[in-house]
């Protein structure tokens, strides 16, 4: 797995890369797992990186709705349309990220379809345009 950082701003353009980060096995739980999802995905846009974050995206809309927020298959029937649709991966590489069930199957269907995949530090860095 190749850093974000280092190829950066030589990522693949055109469509958008997929944010994969910790939720259920965050060890400050799901509320600080969204905030944190929601500020690389935040950085990455304001670098010029179009990319999509499945927490940042459905976690307010589940929370505020009363949709299981842990539940498991409920979260990657939802994510796989926007993994099907990804040229690639990032994986933010927060605390547990490498426990993470979510991240193991993200990382296992983008290596599958020989797409790119790539590691994000945490906390996050500058990236430099």
């Amino acid at each position: 797995m190749q850093r974000f950082e280092d190829i950066f701003p030589n990522h693949p353009k055109g469509g958008y890369l997929y944010l994969a980060s910790v939720f259920r096995k965050h060890p400050d739980g799901l509320v600080n797992a969204y905030l944190e999802a929601q500020e690389a995905q935040a950085v990455l846009w304001k670098a010029g990186v179009n990319v999509f974050s499945p927490i940042a995206c459905f976690f307010p809309t589940a929370q505020m709705h009363g949709i299981h927020l842990t539940d498991h298959d409920w979260w990657l029937a939802h994510d796989r349309p926007y993994m099907l649709g990804a040229r690639g991966l990032i994986v933010l590489k927060q605390p547990n990220w490498m426990k993470s069930d979510g991240i193991g199957e993200e990382m296992a269907f983008f290596k599958q379809r020989n797409s790119p995949i790539f590691s994000l530090d945490w906390p996050l860095g500058k990236l430099d345009v």
